[in-house]
């Protein structure tokens, strides 16, 4: 799915430009919501708006448990989350 949010005030971090759809009748359905690049989700980098622990760390091999419990995915989570 292509980032079509227009951010004009530069918050979205340029590796933070992703989008995981949620579960139709879930809790944050129909709505759009940004987390802060604090919170691991698998295969994305979190690098908590800082460039220099971004560059010193791997990406994360599974998402925050929070993340998981609170905003299903319409797609299974991979098996390593």
């Amino acid at each position: 799915m292509d980032f079509d949010i227009h951010d004009t005030v530069g918050a979205w971090v340029p590796h933070g430009r992703f989008i995981i759809d949620g579960r139709p009748g879930g809790p944050l359905a129909s709505l759009r919501f940004g987390a802060k690049d604090l919170f691991d989700v698998a295969g994305h980098s979190t690098g908590a708006g800082n460039p220099t622990w971004l560059a010193s760390t791997a990406y994360p091999s599974a998402t925050a448990r929070w993340w998981r419990s609170c905003c299903k995915p319409a797609r299974p989570w991979p098996a390593s989350c």
